[in-house]
């Protein structure tokens, strides 16, 4: 728990300064005044630029920093509408399965699984050089998000003491847990044209035992 708030309030402050930057941005104040195309369009300003959408799907590599440790394979989508070159918002949806082995004085086996649909904001650190919201060009732009929803989440484990008694059968233990709890999802990335690759905490707030979940995600955009 004490990991999960250091890391909330971390990010906080990180996306707080990401925040002042894009809000002191206005169309008014861009010097550059350059025109675009987008997907062929027709040419437009920087003080017209019009709402857009964009639909992204990507695959991640998932760890949990727990006893055993735990790795997986993941997946998501998100939807957002783009208002302007600075700012997103929209929705994404999460699944992620894990399973984790580990040897100590303990033989610990066990599996996690976890699921969300969650509200997101991203702001994008800069614009690549382009004053149009969708760059399909190879420029790279950096980006912060912020999602937050509702997660369900499972998980099933045991542990067999290396020292078991076979009379008592001392050493056994298990855990199951399931159900659903509010979390956050802040995430850190990189794109060039369609292609991002970024990284997520999944931090969820429940009473029971259930790391957070970090994630390296590779996504591509459909639109």
């Amino acid at each position: 728990m004490k990991t999960s708030v250091s890391a909330l309030v971390a990010f906080v402050l990180l996306f707080g300064v990401g925040a002042s930057t894009a809000l002191a941005w206005s169309p008014a104040q861009d010097s550059e005044r350059q025109t675009y195309r987008q997907d062929g369009g027709t040419a437009t300003t920087a003080s017209s630029i019009p709402l857009s959408y964009q639909f992204r799907l990507g695959a991640s590599l998932n760890h949990a920093a727990a006893t055993p440790r735990f790795y997986g394979l993941g997946g998501g989508a998100e939807a957002s509408l783009i208002l302007n070159k600075r700012v997103a918002l929209g929705m994404r949806a999460d699944g992620i399965g894990m399973l984790g082995f580990g040897i100590t004085e303990d033989v610990s086996v066990g599996a996690r699984g976890l699921g969300g649909v969650l509200g997101k904001a991203e702001i994008f650190l800069n614009n690549g050089g382009h004053t149009a919201p969708i760059v399909l060009e190879q420029r790279t732009r950096f980006v912060v998000g912020a999602a937050g929803g509702i997660y369900r989440i499972g998980a099933i484990g045991g542990s067999v003491s290396r020292n078991i008694s076979e009379e008592k059968k001392e050493g056994l233990s298990g855990i199951a847990l399931g159900g659903r709890a509010f979390g956050i999802a802040p995430q850190l990335g990189m794109e060039k044209g369609r292609i991002r690759i970024s990284t997520l905490t999944h931090l969820i707030f429940t009473r029971d035992d259930f790391d957070p979940v970090f994630s390296v995600e590779l996504s591509f955009r459909l639109l």
